[in-house]
């Protein structure tokens, strides 16, 4: 059951953001060892943006981080540029709601993530080219432009090299997001001191931009 109170300290939530900068590093090696077996069909670069139009959602975990990070390495005029953006986009986000209603049955289906990201929006962090926080950047982010598999389809950069239905080594994402999932339990433990259980959240980059992702948030996320 998800809502029960639990004890859990700030030395937790930084556990688990290690822990997570530890599984983007490895997902960063995945990359690296697929570009260089096939340098010519990896085509991620400086300047390169399909992913940053190709809008999802985060888990808590990454949510969160991509938050702080937000909060501290960027400039007062660069926040306010990208809440404008995140505004705008919001909107737009709202407008497509209708579409992705039929998936509300489960958050994170395969069906609805593709959906989302043929709409083609910008994130609010792409900027002349590039993300302002690419260091930071998502797990999906780092991995776009290599063969992923998940739910049990395959997906890639549409501006790869990649031929559809050819044999490549393929990075399983349902790994990754299962470890996602552990950890965001970890970060809504720390900061929400309640267990969610076995209810999964969801976060657009929008809110990890524009609001507080506290106890609060997690707590009207979770119906509590």
């Amino acid at each position: 059951m998800g809502g029960e109170k639990t004890a859990v300290t700030s030395r937790d939530l930084e556990e688990c953001f290690e822990a997570y900068r530890d599984l983007a590093g490895r997902a960063d090696k995945a990359f690296e060892q697929v570009r260089s077996q096939y340098p010519a069909l990896v085509v991620c670069k400086q300047g390169c943006n399909d992913c940053c139009f190709a809008i999802f959602e985060m888990n808590p975990v990454e949510a969160v981080y991509l938050s702080r990070m937000f909060s501290s390495n960027l400039a007062r005029k660069q926040k306010r540029e990208v809440a404008r953006k995140a505004k705008k986009l919001s909107l737009r986000l709202k407008e497509i709601s209708q579409k992705l209603n039929a998936f509300e049955h489960d958050a994170g289906s395969h069906d609805r993530m593709i959906a989302l990201s043929k709409e083609r929006l910008e994130c609010p962090l792409h900027s002349e080219g590039t993300c302002i926080l690419y260091e930071s950047r998502p797990i999906t982010c780092r991995t776009y432009g290599i063969p992923r598999s998940i739910r049990g389809k395959g997906a890639t950069c549409g501006r790869s090299g990649f031929e559809p239905g050819a044999s490549y080594p393929t990075l399983n994402m349902d790994v990754i997001d299962q470890r996602l999932q552990e950890l965001s339990r970890g970060v809504i433990q720390a900061m929400a001191k309640v267990d969610p259980g076995g209810k999964r959240i969801l976060i657009p980059v929008t809110d990890a931009v524009t609001c507080d992702l506290d106890d609060r948030y997690f707590l009207r996320r979770l119906n509590l």
